[in-house]
């Protein structure tokens, strides 16, 4: 094999490495903002998917359940005014 031939072919097969390896995985899709649970539990009372008991029943189960993680933290109707 000539030496120019056997070059060449070092060179393609390196450049089809390169773009071979440069593509990687396909990129992950962006992860996109969710909203706090707090904010759901307001938007579905908004939209009448809840009437205000099933909405304070499940702000005061999402509030107690915050309490037992954080136990530092107070709800905003808790503080002293």
């Amino acid at each position: 094999m000539p030496p120019a031939l056997a070059s060449g072919l070092v060179v393609v097969a390196v450049i089809a490495l390169v773009r071979c390896l440069g593509r990687g995985s396909p990129a992950s899709p962006p992860e996109v903002e969710r909203p706090a649970p707090e904010q759901l539990i307001a938007e579905r009372f908004a939209r009448g998917e809840t009437d205000e008991q099933e909405y304070r029943q499940r702000l005061g189960a999402r509030c107690d359940q915050s309490a037992q993680q954080h136990p530092m933290t107070t709800p905003p109707w808790g503080r002293a005014a």
